[in-house]
C-alpha cells in the first residue's frame, strides 16, 4: 500500500509544480518542459522522500525495491500524462472532430457543413505551430523543414513501426 501511496503522491507532488508553472505562463517548449518538470520534482521528491523515511519503521516501504518501485510507477504515471498532455494542450483533431458531431446530436451533420466547420485552420495549422514551437520543425524561406531533433523523432517512431510490423502512415 505505502508503495502506491508514495508513487501516486510523488506524480501528484510533480503536476502541482506543473499546474504552478503553467498558471504563471505556459512556456514556449512545453512538451520538452514538461517531460523535464515532471522528471526532476519526481527524482527530487523521491530522493527527499527516501531521506526523510531513513529513520522511519512505520507506513513506508521497507527495501530499497519497494521505493524503487514507488519510482517507477510516478515515473510511468507521468508518462502517461505526457503522453495524454497535447491533446490538452491544443485541440485534438479527433476531440474536435467528435465535438462537432456530437453537437449537431441524433440528426448528425452534412458532409459540406462538416467541412466547413473543420478545415485545415482547425486541425493542422495548430499542429504544424506545434511542431515549431518544440523546435522539431522550423519555417525557412515559406518552406517547413525538420530539424535534427524532427528528423531524430521521425527516425524512431519509423523504427518502432518497424518493430510492430506496421506500415509508414500515420
Amino acid at each position: 500500500m505505502s508503495v502506491v501511496v508514495i508513487g501516486v503522491g510523488l506524480f501528484v507532488l510533480a503536476f502541482a509544480a506543473h499546474v504552478a508553472w503553467w498558471r504563471r505562463g505556459r512556456p514556449r517548449r512545453s512538451g520538452q518542459t514538461l517531460i523535464c518538470l515532471l522528471t526532476v520534482v519526481i527524482l527530487v521528491g523521491w530522493g527527499v522522500a527516501l531521506t526523510a523515511a531513513s529513520g522511519v519503521t512505520t507506513s513506508v516501504p521497507p527495501d530499497i525495491f519497494a521505493w524503487l518501485q514507488a519510482l517507477v510507477l510516478a515515473l510511468a504515471l507521468a508518462a502517461s500524462y505526457v503522453m495524454t498532455y497535447p491533446a490538452l494542450e491544443i485541440e485534438s483533431p479527433t476531440l474536435v472532430i467528435i465535438e462537432v458531431i456530437a453537437q449537431r446530436g441524433n440528426q448528425g451533420i452534412e458532409v459540406d457543413e462538416f467541412h466547413r466547420c473543420l478545415d485545415d485552420s482547425v486541425l493542422v495549422l495548430p499542429r504544424i505551430q506545434d511542431l515549431v514551437d518544440e523546435g522539431l520543425a522550423v519555417l525557412r524561406d515559406g518552406r517547413y523543414q525538420a530539424t535534427a531533433k524532427g528528423l531524430m523523432l521521425v527516425r524512431v517512431f519509423v523504427a518502432w513501426r518497424k518493430i510492430l510490423g506496421a506500415g509508414l502512415g500515420g
